[in-house]
């Protein structure tokens, strides 16, 4: 049965549902609204970690910054080239670039995406400066790759499953416990 428009004070179309109905239309609703619900809550999870790794990536860099003293030149030669060439393709792009700006390390770590950071700590000759906060270098290596796998998911608005979510939380809890420690020396 169909109620009009013209009929209500809310001047909507309202349907009555006969007593057989209503059971049915009730599942479907709470039904619905469990899927709406947890889509709203998923999203709000998701720009949370988006914060969050965003946060780790910018202290990732601040402690390379730090083992490093500022210098670029120590960089691993394959992410400097990366970062070069991400300049040049910037330059190309935007004539009104401030190519000054990225002559510290810090502006250049900001062209390095999150494997880049990763072979830099891992690198043999900067690795020595890690060690005491990262200890292993294969757990680093796995929470880098459960915590970049979360993070590309999002950044690029694919899928996120619960494994993937869940394995890249506790990524990220980890790396915000590690950074937190004292200072590297």
């Amino acid at each position: 049965m169909v109620v009009f428009s013209k009929d209500n004070e809310q001047h909507l179309p309202l349907y009555v549902l006969r007593p057989a109905e209503t059971g049915t239309a009730i599942f479907r609703f709470n039904r619905a609204e469990k899927r709406f619900s947890g889509a709203r809550r998923r999203k709000a999870a998701l720009s949370d970690f988006d914060s969050r790794i965003e946060e780790v990536e910018l202290q990732l860099r601040e402690a390379i910054a730090a083992v490093l003293h500022g210098d670029a030149k120590l960089l691993p030669s394959h992410v400097m080239t990366k970062i070069e060439e991400r300049l040049r393709g910037l330059a190309k792009k935007d004539a009104a670039a401030d190519l000054a700006r990225y002559r510290s390390l810090m502006a250049k770590l900001e062209f390095c995406d999150v494997r880049e950071l990763q072979d830099t700590i891992l690198n043999a000759a900067i690795w020595p400066h890690f060690r005491d906060r990262f200890v292993n270098q294969e757990t680093l290596f796995a929470r880098f790759g459960k915590f970049a796998e979360l993070r590309n998911a999002i950044r690029h608005s694919r899928p996120v499953d619960d494994i993937m979510e869940k394995d890249g939380e506790a990524a990220i809890l980890w790396f915000e416990r590690v950074l937190s420690k004292s200072k590297i020396a």
